[in-house]
């Protein structure tokens, strides 16, 4: 049999070699008119392929309905014959029938010569299937997780994580060079206020048997607090004491630590007794160190310090983002995640980017420049007119377009000192002049900032392709509350892996009790399962949704082997594994033959409805699947393209599922002798394709499970 599914996308290698037995057959029976390819029909039961007629039929101004249904028959007539002439059979085997419905001539292929030919290719393809080089030549930076180097990685952050760990694994399936970037906000007040208070303790000490970037994170939410209180003009050590004492009397009356409040009409009070009552040695070392220091002053200094590229400040503020990001990085690789490059936002000064930027901007005509007394008798910062840009250039305005009456775009305080927003600018263009396409993964409150870093890229450089777009998405919702890294309340990547790691822990060993099967694992073996279904539960629950809606995060769907979830996926992929297995020892015991050479299989037995359904919908797409999510229509501005990073958790759990029906009623080792060989080779190739989407989602498919 001929194997001629020789390109990446198996459906075009099908429709191509029978658009060449049509196109003569066509030409026959209409030789003026020249009709479009064959492609994938979009209902199995009425064709494996159609044929659309109504372009041709509005050029001969005749019905389509007509068209369709007399073409249909000449086709039908003529295959008749060709199928009955010896000299022309084997060559026109491929096709079977023709139809019409509508405007529509379906046709139905030989099945068994598409069978051989997608299995082969899958058997010889193996992690390789899918994938393409549609982009080869091309590079992507895909920015990421880019959370503050002053606090750990909270749930939120972590679908940013996945979401772009997958973007990255999409657009490499596609041919693109791909470098996954991090940027290090290490600017701000936050960061002052988290290096002032770094500065003063003893953090070896303090972060004994405790991950360091929780202990960062609490400077910062400590730090923050003490910060807010000496706003409001009260003594943070007499604040303190109060606190201490009040502490001091319930534990005396026995109450338990989770029932203490301090009766108080300031919130920010409230937040230290909270803190207090978590970190009690921290919470006391930090206000002793700072009952009679400016705090946001003190901070303020150091901030500029560091700016300015003071070598002792930048010495303490890298040892606290370094030793942050080491923490960061320790939960990243429990989800198997790996940046290429980490840019730090202070070096845009120190490189002389900002300044050559701000050169540029300050001579547009667009530039408004920071005045110490406004309109209104205020200070202003500088900032670019996009309204009157977005006028200028008739850009589309209201439905589909920007708002009407656009706001500015801040980029100077009114001392003349850039704000993050310039910075931002100025990060994109580095990124941009290195890359063919460039992806923030930013959530969805940033949607009107980034469009405002899109619009200054255009008008620093109006004729530049549009290479940079946001890739949003929607907040994680808990049922505990909102999320504050200033109040050091989140739920953690850490403690949620955890958690989730103890759910299929349970649930694992409870199956083994229930299958007798208790020592079916060593504790190393079922502990690295634990981790590799734990992580992979995660993973999927954050990419299964779309990114722009809200996720409502439950544990126990999460965790499901029966619901759409990780573990329902691996563990049927582990079922189809272990067939393979109980079919080697079977051999081994002579109870049945060796697979045969694969062209020697005969894939003609395969004549199972479900069969065709699996190749048809599911083998032969995954390419298309992996290319429609990886390299979707560009809009144009203000709209963004939308990568699908739920496809292929949608794909997966559809064909799994049809899969799971299929070999639960056809069986695979127990039937005809003569199934044997072409449903082992089915199977397989079914496995390969579930094991290659699996990958695409940093999940490491399992032998055992």
């Amino acid at each position: 049999m001929e194997f001629f599914f020789q390109g990446e996308d198996p459906f075009q290698d099908l429709c191509d070699r029978v658009n060449e037995l049509l196109k003569p057959l066509l030409k026959e029976i209409v030789p003026e008119q020249e009709f479009p390819s064959v492609e994938p029909s979009l209902h199995l039961k009425k064709g494996d392929l159609s044929l659309l007629v109504v372009h041709v039929a509005r050029k001969m101004k005749v019905r389509h309905v007509t068209l369709a249904k007399e073409v249909s028959e000449k086709l039908s007539e003529k295959l008749e014959k060709l199928h009955l002439d010896e000299s022309t059979k084997a060559k026109y085997e491929l096709l079977q029938s023709f139809k019409s419905e509508g405007p529509f001539i379906h046709m139905t292929v030989k099945r068994d010569i598409v069978m051989y030919n997608i299995i082969k290719s899958i058997h010889l393809k193996k992690e390789q299937f899918g994938r393409s080089t549609i982009m080869k030549g091309k590079k992507a930076i895909v920015e990421h997780t880019s959370a503050n180097p002053i606090a750990p990685l909270h749930i939120g952050n972590l679908r940013n994580v996945i979401i772009g760990s997958h973007l990255s694994k999409l657009l490499g399936a596609v041919g693109y060079d791909v470098e996954q970037h991090y940027f290090v906000n290490d600017l701000g007040a936050q960061i002052g206020l988290t290096a002032l208070g770094y500065s003063k303790i003893d953090i070896e000490t303090l972060a004994k048997n405790r991950k360091i970037d929780q202990v960062i994170g609490m400077i910062y939410a400590i730090m923050n607090t003490l910060s807010e209180i000496q706003k409001i003009n009260l003594n943070i050590f007499e604040e303190y004491n109060k606190i201490a004492e009040k502490k001091e009397k319930e534990e005396k009356e026995e109450k338990e630590k989770e029932e203490k409040k301090v009766e108080s009409g300031n919130e920010w009070i409230n937040i230290l007794a909270d803190l207090n009552n978590r970190e009690t040695n921290l919470v006391k070392a930090l206000v002793l160190k700072f009952k009679d220091v400016d705090i946001l002053q003190e901070s303020a200094k150091l901030c500029l310090a560091y700016e300015q590229n003071k070598l002792w400040a930048v010495k303490l503020f890298r040892n606290m983002a370094n030793t942050c990001l080491l923490g960061i990085q320790e939960t990243l690789d429990t989800f198997d995640v790996r940046h290429n490059n980490w840019d730090y936002e202070s070096e845009l000064g120190w490189d002389g980017s900002n300044d050559r930027l701000l050169k540029f901007i300050k001579n547009s005509p667009y530039f408004v420049p920071p005045t110490q007394s406004n309109k209104d008798n205020k200070p202003e910062g500088g900032y670019l007119n996009l309204n009157k840009f977005i006028l200028d250039f008739g850009y589309k305005i209201g439905k589909g377009g920007f708002q009407k009456d656009y706001p500015n775009l801040y980029i100077l305080r009114p001392n003349g000192s850039t704000l993050y927003t310039f910075r931002d600018v100025a990060y994109s263009l580095k990124k941009t002049a290195k890359a063919d396409l460039v992806l923030n993964v930013i959530g969805a409150p940033q949607i009107l900032p980034q469009e405002k870093v899109a619009l200054a890229l255009n008008l620093i450089d109006p004729k530049a392709p549009r290479k940079q777009f946001h890739m949003s998405y929607e907040i994680v919702r808990l049922t505990t509350g909102k999320m504050s890294g200033r109040r050091g309340k989140y739920l953690l990547a850490d403690d949620l892996y955890i958690e989730i790691k103890s759910v299929i822990l349970k649930m694992m060993k409870q199956r083994m009790i229930e299958k007798n099967q208790q020592d079916m694992f060593t504790e190393e073996e079922l502990q690295n399962i634990v981790h590799q279904v734990g992580s992979a539960a995660i993973k999927y629950s954050l990419l299964s949704t779309t990114c722009r809606n809200i996720i409502n995060f439950d544990i126990k769907k999460v965790t499901s082997f029966q619901d759409t979830s990780a573990p329902f996926l691996l563990y049927n992929s582990t079922r189809v594994k272990s067939i393979f297995r109980k079919y080697k020892t079977r051999v081994e015991e002579k109870k049945l033959p060796d697979l045969v050479p694969f062209d020697e299989t005969d894939f003609s037995v395969l004549t199972d409805d479900s069969e065709w359904e699996l190749v048809m919908n599911y083998l032969m797409k995954f390419n298309r699947i992996i290319r429609d999510a990886a390299i979707p229509k560009i809009p144009v501005m203000p709209k963004i393209p939308e990568f699908g990073t739920s496809k292929i958790p949608e794909f997966l759990n559809f064909l799994v599922r049809r899969f799971s029906s299929y070999y639960k009623r056809v069986p695979i080792l127990n039937g005809k002798p003569e199934d044997l060989h072409p449903r082992l080779r089915f199977v397989k190739a079914v496995s390969q394709v579930v094991d290659n989407g699996l990958r695409l989602l940093s999940i490491e498919p399992l032998e055992r499970m």
